[in-house]
């Protein structure tokens, strides 16, 4: 009897640790846990109104509040997710495709690759003439326009792909692009035709295993490139960097960003890793070229690669949206692509990068295009 006395109260207190323990966690925060990465969004608290609590609005607020606070739980996330992955290959994350040998995908680079997201001839055609009658507006002004087309981690991968979105080859935007673009003169630095070419010869890996970019090593490569790009058009010699290659076991920056996303207690390995650095062997100063380059997140890993430093005076205008480096207005407000008046910048700058991944190749420029177009040719 006393036995079963015993076992019923440590029954009983072990479901009450289970029960109150994550109570404290939340309360105290006593363990520090790590922060879930990726598409998350967290609830925020709520005030409490009378209004609110006679609708219920208040209510069903202030509990995802607290189901998004509860101790631990970001720590259940990850079991929750992990239990998925390693049983039964399920992705807790959107978007999120795993290929053969658990090669992971973003699923739209995998549409691009088929052409369900092609925009059409006319948009095609529309865009190349723009930035062709600008980048012949910015040479006559003494200013150059170059055009990097990113590579996509499913058209270098194409036999990854699983076999149940391998979906009948038609047209696609990047090779309309490709074709215009050469129809109408314009040279363009594509990085899917030069990592096709270099991929049986390449040391190390263009594209890691468990991320959706170019792997930092590939775009170290690209970041060579633009340097013998620049010095060609603008006829400056830039400053003269010894590079150097690390290998690591274990990704960092953006090579593993799918898998970091996924939020495993295991983290995804795969390696090894090459990384470069840089270092200025010549006495020069900053190149005195003034950039702007016009990119998504592939331009990133040029901002990781320290390309910007070499020049005394470089933006990135993210998306067409957010300016880097931060700028701020009278107010003290961040500066964003609305507060800048675009015909001084370009007066004020010498060479404008183009750089898009084929997700956004569509609409190549992002609002740019059109807006520097209209300063010069009006609509």
């Amino acid at each position: 009897m006393k036995m079963e006395n015993k076992a019923k109260r440590n029954l009983m207190i072990f479901w009450m640790v289970i029960l109150f323990v994550p109570f404290i966690q939340w309360g105290l925060h006593l363990f520090k846990g790590g922060e879930l990465k990726g598409g998350v969004v967290i609830a925020p608290d709520v005030e409490f109104s009378l209004a609110g609590w006679i609708n219920g609005d208040y209510q069903r607020e202030k509990e995802k509040y607290f189901n998004d606070q509860f101790g631990f739980r970001n720590d259940f996330v990850r079991l929750h997710n992990q239990i998925g992955y390693s049983l039964f290959k399920k992705m807790n994350a959107n978007g999120v495709v795993v290929g053969k040998d658990s090669y992971l995908f973003e699923k739209p680079y995998i549409e691009c690759l088929f052409g369900e997201n092609y925009v059409g001839d006319s948009i095609i055609i529309d865009r190349v003439r723009k930035l062709k009658m600008l980048r012949d507006t910015f040479n006559r002004m003494g200013k150059h326009l170059v055009v990097v087309l990113a590579p996509n981690k499913a058209r270098f991968f194409p036999q990854m792909i699983p076999n149940d979105l391998r979906t009948k080859q038609t047209t696609t935007n990047y090779d309309q692009y490709v074709k215009y673009f050469a129809e109408n003169h314009v040279p363009i630095l594509d990085c899917n035709a030069y990592f096709l070419k270099i991929s049986d010869t390449s040391r190390y890996d263009l594209f890691p295993k468990y991320g959706t970019h170019w792997s930092m090593y590939g775009g170290s490569l690209i970041r060579d490139s633009l340097v013998n790009i620049i010095e060609d058009v603008s006829g400056k010699p830039l400053p003269k960097f010894a590079k150097t290659i690390r290998l690591s076991d274990y990704p960092e920056y953006t090579d593993a960003d799918i898998g970091d996303g996924l939020n495993l207690i295991q983290k995804l390995q795969g390696g090894p890793y090459a990384y470069a650095s840089y270092q200025q062997i010549d006495s020069s100063k900053k190149s005195s070229v003034k950039i702007i380059s016009i990119s998504d997140s592939f331009y990133w890993t040029m901002v990781y690669l320290d390309f910007p430093n070499m020049f005394q005076n470089n933006q990135f205008w993210y998306y067409f949206s957010e300016i880097w480096p931060e700028r701020k207005r009278p107010d003290g407000q961040k500066m964003t692509i609305p507060d800048i008046n675009l015909q001084d910048e370009i007066n004020n700058n010498d060479l404008f990068i183009i750089m898009v991944s084929e997700v956004n190749l569509g609409y190549i420029g992002f609002s740019f295009t059109d807006q520097a177009y209209q300063l010069y040719f009006g609509k």
